[in-house]
C-alpha cells in the first residue's frame, strides 16, 4: 500500500488521512443516497408527508451542486484541504443532527429538515471532494490501491447501512440514530484537524514519503497554487471532453443499473429473496473490486483501468438485457460487473483527472470538469424511468445504456498522459 521506503511519520500521517477518506465515502454515500431507504418511508408514515417531498431536498441540492462545486473547488485551490475538510466534516454533522432533531418533532419540521438534507447533500460532495484532493497531493506511485482501500466505503456502505439503519431505528429510534451519526461525524472533523494537511512537504514530508526524486509531475508549491490553466485553454484539449464525456456517461448509468435491480429481477421472473441475495453478494464482491481496480490503476496505468471499467459497463447492461430466471448464470455475471461499477467507478474518476492533468491540477481542472460530468450524469435515472413508463419494459433502457457505455469506453482510449500546460 505504501512504497516500501516511506518514512515511518509518512505512514503514520497517511494511515490517518486513508481513515478519514473511508469515513467520508462510508458517510457521504450513506446519508445522500442510501439512508433515503429508511428516512422515507419513517417522515411519510411520522408526518404525513408524501415520497416526493422527502427526496425533495437531494434534487434541490443535486441541481445546486452543478454550479456550487466549482466553487469548492476554488475555495480548495485557496485555502487548502484542512479548513475545507473540517467544515465539509462540520456541515455534514450540523445537517445529520438537524434531520435527527426534525423527526423527533410533532409538527412543523419540514423546514428543518429541508435544510438538514440540503446541508447533508452538500456535505457529501465537500468531503469526497477533501479526500480525492489528499489523496492526489500525497500519494503518488501507490495512489491507486490508496484510492481502492478509500473508496471501498463506498461498497461497504451499500451492504451494512440499510441493515444497520434498520436495526437501529427498530430497537432505538431513528433520532438516536442519526445523533450517533453526528458524534462519529464530529470525530471526523477532529481528524480533518489533524490529518488534512494539503501537502506534505507542508509537515516536512514528500509525496509517497521518500526523498524527492525525478518525476513526471512539477514539485508541489508551497502556498495557494495558481493552475496554468484558464477556461479557454482546458477546453480546448480533447482530453477535457472525453473525461466529462466519459464519465458523465458511467455516472449516468450507475443510478439506472444498480437503481432499477429488484424491478428488472421482478419483469424476468428472478424472485424477490433471490434478487435481495444477488445484490448483496455483489455489494459484498464491490468490496474487494474497488482495490483491485486501485491494484490495475497503479501496475496497468489508470487509462487501461478505465477501459476495463468502461467495459463492465457494457457487458452490464447487455447481461442484464438477456438474463432472465431460466438463464440465472447471466444474472450473477452481470451482479458481478454491477459490483465492479460501485467499486471501481468512485477510484478511476479522480485518478482519470489526476492522471491526465497532474495531481497539482487536479481541483482546477475538476472544478471545471465536475460540472460537464454533473449536467451529462443527471439525465440517468430519468432516462430509464421514461423508457419503462412508455414501452412498459427495462429492455431498451439496458440497449441504449449499453450503447452510450460504449461511447464512455472509446472516450478512456483517449487519455493521454499528464498534462503540465504545454504539448
Amino acid at each position: 500500500m505504501f512504497e516500501k521506503n516511506a518514512s515511518a511519520k509518512f505512514k503514520k500521517h497517511a494511515a490517518g488521512i486513508i481513515l478519514l477518506g473511508c469515513l467520508a465515502m462510508y458517510f457521504s454515500c450513506c446519508l445522500a443516497s442510501d439512508a433515503l431507504n429508511i428516512i422515507e418511508p419513517a417522515f411519510t408514515q411520522k408526518m404525513g408527508w408524501s415520497f416526493s417531498s422527502v427526496s425533495m431536498p437531494i434534487t434541490i441540492a443535486n441541481y445546486i451542486l452543478i454550479l456550487l462545486s466549482f466553487g469548492f473547488s476554488t475555495f480548495i485551490l485557496k485555502n487548502g484541504t484542512r479548513i475545507f475538510g473540517i467544515l465539509s466534516f462540520s456541515a455534514m454533522a450540523l445537517g445529520t443532527l438537524m434531520i435527527g432533531i426534525a423527526y423527533s418533532m410533532a409538527e412543523g419540521a419540514y423546514a428543518l429538515y429541508l435544510a438538514g438534507a440540503v446541508l447533508t447533500k452538500f456535505s457529501a460532495q465537500a468531503v469526497q471532494m477533501t479526500c480525492f484532493q489528499l489523496c492526489a497531493n500525497w500519494f503518488q506511485s501507490t495512489r491507486g490501491r490508496v484510492l481502492g482501500i478509500v473508496t471501498i466505503a463506498a461498497p461497504l456502505n451499500s451492504a451494512t447501512s440499510i441493515t444497520l439503519l434498520s436495526i437501529g431505528t427498530q430497537s432505538i429510534g431513528l433520532t438516536a440514530c442519526y445523533v450517533i451519526i453526528t458524534c462519529i461525524l464530529v470525530i471526523a472533523v477532529i481528524l480533518a484537524f489533524f490529518f488534512g494537511i494539503s501537502r506534505p512537504e507542508e509537515l516536512g514530508m514528500h509525496t509517497d514519503g521518500i526523498e524527492k526524486k525525478e518525476s513526471i509531475e512539477e514539485p508541489v508549491q508551497q502556498g495557494t497554487y495558481q493552475t496554468k490553466w484558464t477556461f479557454r485553454e482546458l477546453f480546448q484539449k480533447p482530453e477535457t471532453w472525453a473525461l466529462m464525456i466519459g464519465y458523465g456517461i458511467f455516472n449516468g448509468a450507475i443510478g439506472p443499473i444498480m437503481g432499477f435491480f429488484l424491478v428488472r429481477m421482478s419483469e424476468v421472473g428472478v424472485e424477490t429473496s433471490m434478487a435481495l441475495t444477488i445484490i448483496s453478494s455483489s455489494s459484498i464482491l464491490g468490496i474487494f473490486l474497488s482495490y483491485i481496480f486501485g491494484y490495475l490503476d497503479d501496475k496497468l496505468g489508470t487509462p487501461i483501468a478505465a477501459r476495463i471499467l468502461g467495459s463492465t459497463f457494457v457487458c452490464a447492461c447487455v447481461l442484464f438485457y438477456f438474463g432472465n430466471a431460466q438463464r440465472m448464470p447471466l444474472i450473477w455475471i452481470a451482479a458481478v460487473m454491477m459490483a465492479s461499477i460501485v467499486g471501481g467507478t468512485p477510484n478511476l474518476h479522480p485518478s482519470s483527472i489526476i492522471h491526465v492533468f497532474g495531481a497539482q491540477e487536479y481541483q482546477s481542472a475538476n472544478r471545471y470538469i465536475q460540472i460537464g460530468i454533473s449536467i451529462i450524469s443527471a439525465f440517468g435515472v430519468q432516462l430509464m424511468s421514461i423508457l419503462l413508463d412508455r414501452t412498459g419494459s427495462l429492455n431498451a433502457g439496458y440497449l441504449i445504456f449499453a450503447g452510450l457505455s460504449i461511447v464512455g469506453t472509446v472516450c478512456m482510449f483517449m487519455l493521454r498522459h499528464q498534462y503540465t500546460g504545454e504539448e
